[in-house]
């Protein structure tokens, strides 16, 4: 916890930052390399003119995180069991090729169900205020496997490697997992948050002066006026119901740099 000094004399608490510890046997430049997330998409650079990157919370939740990304090609083989006893068969999957990196593993068939895990080797610890979601990238759309999500209690259980399972979706075919993918997706999260979230549910009748109302109005006028193929970016540049700029409204992410200790 760090202490400052106000000016008017009364010292005051101040949260500590949030904090992620990767433990590791040895560190190296290769894998696991773990980078702030990329919010590059191969669909998102084929819409007309880009536009899927006007999105701004599109590339907020992409780069709301930090990635791994494969160092090798892997191709594995389903044969479409995955339902009941027979279904936890890990000889269900075939690994062709990439299960090992020099002589580390990096995917492994353990799951069962017609799945394949990527091992990471990494040992997560956070402060005793958060906890990680471990995924796949956020909008990242890869046809033959699904990934799975899970949330870590890594701020009292450390004794398991981080690993992302993804969900293989077409059978009897073999699938590349290709170098450089992003096969995981690490985001951290303050600790009894949702449980605590009031939702509630109304009519915008309610409210009919809103803000959301006139926020509306605003962007309806600016398509019917510059066409459906412009983007207005009010959201990506703090513009309000008013048309006012606000810099605190929308602030870009940019994470911090990731310190090594050799």
């Amino acid at each position: 916890m760090q202490i400052v000094l106000l000016a008017s004399g009364v010292k005051k608490k101040m949260p500590s930052s949030p904090k992620i510890i990767f433990w590791i046997d040895k560190i190296n430049d290769s894998y696991p390399k773990i980078e702030p997330a990329s919010i590059r998409r191969e669909w998102m650079d084929k819409t007309y003119n880009k536009l899927a990157y006007m999105c701004t919370p599109l590339l907020d939740a992409m780069s709301d995180g930090w990635e791994v990304k494969l160092p090798q090609d892997v191709i594995v083989k389903w044969n479409g069991l995955s339902e009941g006893l027979d279904g936890e068969r890990q000889d269900n999957i075939s690994i062709i090729s990439g299960e090992f990196y020099g002589d580390i593993k990096i995917v492994s068939t353990d799951t069962g169900v017609g799945a394949v895990t990527f091992v990471l080797g990494l040992i997560a610890e956070t402060d005793k205020d958060h906890y990680l979601k471990i995924s796949g990238p956020p909008n990242y759309i890869f046809k033959d496997a699904e990934p799975l999500t899970g949330l870590l209690r890594s701020d009292r259980f450390m004794d398991h490697p981080l690993q992302v399972t993804w969900k293989i979706n077409n059978p009897d075919k073999e699938i590349l997992f290709p170098k450089g993918m992003p096969i995981c997706f690490i985001s951290i999260h303050k600790k009894n948050t949702t449980e605590f979230t009031e939702v509630e549910i109304r009519e915008i009748d309610e409210n009919k002066g809103s803000k959301l109302l006139k926020y509306t109005k605003m962007r309806s006028s600016y398509f019917n006026k510059n066409g459906p193929y412009s983007f207005p970016q009010f959201y990506k540049n703090g513009i309000d119901q008013d048309g006012q700029k606000d810099s605190e409204i929308i602030k870009k992410i940019k994470l911090k740099k990731i310190k090594y200790h050799n």
